[in-house]
């Protein structure tokens, strides 16, 4: 055994963008929480969708680094079998992606709610943690590797 993994790093890779986009996550939530109600004053809608832009341009090169000819194409073309999960994962992205938007547009629109935005949040985090251990089991299953002691949310 050369201590090297069988899928050359690839799980361990993807597990600390999860990570750094579940810390993205949680720091928006905190963020959500101190800010609340949005009705209140010193409320400014252009603070959430810097928050949401900044987690949007995060997804948007997490996705590019996995798609295809990423880690997770990388995974399906050594294991074709996988190919329909790949397709699914692919999928998801444009629904990650909407969703991130929709809240943008609630905030901007002056139609979110305190308890809807947080709610919408809370929705979009459990989509997102769902989505990832669907790539986690993707490479787990195409390359071999452990990912039993992982925490999805990022927690230290």
């Amino acid at each position: 055994m050369n201590g090297v993994a069988a899928d050359g790093g690839m799980l361990e890779h993807l597990q600390a963008e999860h990570h750094k986009l579940n810390c993205r996550l949680s720091a928006i939530q905190h963020r959500i929480n101190d800010r609340f109600p949005i009705e209140a004053p010193g409320y400014s809608s252009s603070d959430f969708v810097a928050w949401f832009d900044c987690l949007r341009a995060e997804l948007l090169a997490h996705f590019a680094e996995e798609g295809t000819d990423g880690c997770l194409g990388i995974a399906t073309c050594r294991c074709p079998s996988a190919a329909g999960q790949l397709k699914a994962i692919i999928a998801d992205h444009e629904a990650l992606l909407r969703a991130v938007n929709e809240m943008v547009e609630a905030v901007t629109g002056n139609s979110a709610s305190a308890d809807m935005l947080a709610r919408r949040f809370s929705a979009f985090a459990a989509q997102l943690h769902a989505h990832e251990a669907a790539e986690s089991r993707l490479l787990q299953y195409a390359l071999g590797g452990d990912v039993a002691d992982y925490d999805v949310e990022g927690n230290e």
